[in-house]
């Protein structure tokens, strides 16, 4: 088995529409404005895709691409009508630059031990195949 986990975000860069805000928000655009926040709070809402994700969906996307890759991979998306909910906010958005992290996928054999289950294997020669036979009386072919 082979686990895949989910890309670790190492930067999310918003581009918000300035003067959206400035209509329909009270936040003081003359001072820096940072968003301190866990990953599954941030939702992107992408109205031209019918798509609703948080940071942490998005993470879990971008892992399962990357299929025996590992580094630093850089996300730029850019929206026609999109908005971004932080809590109690919602800031129209016009885009982001995400730049994040993927580690290798981590192998994990799986060893099925049947050893207290199985009573024997009947091997047929002239069929080439195997049977099975554990001790709740069930058979099972191997070939």
């Amino acid at each position: 088995m082979e686990l895949v986990s989910a890309a670790r975000t190492l930067s999310f860069s918003p581009l918000i529409d300035g003067d959206w805000a400035k209509k329909h928000t009270d936040i003081d655009l003359s001072k820096p404005f940072n968003l301190n926040m866990r990953n599954d709070l941030i939702i992107v809402e992408d109205l031209d895709k019918s798509e609703r994700y948080s940071i942490l969906e998005l993470e879990e996307r971008l892992g399962s691409i990357h299929h025996g890759e590992s580094g630093e991979f850089t996300k730029e998306e850019e929206f026609e009508d999109a908005f971004m909910y932080c809590e109690d906010t919602k800031l129209k958005l016009r885009g982001y630059k995400m730049t994040y992290a993927i580690s290798l996928p981590i192998q994990m054999p799986i060893n099925i031990d049947y050893s207290k289950e199985l009573v024997g294997v009947i091997e047929y020669l002239h069929k080439g195949t195997k049977t099975a036979i554990f001790s709740d009386g069930k058979s099972r072919e191997w070939s």
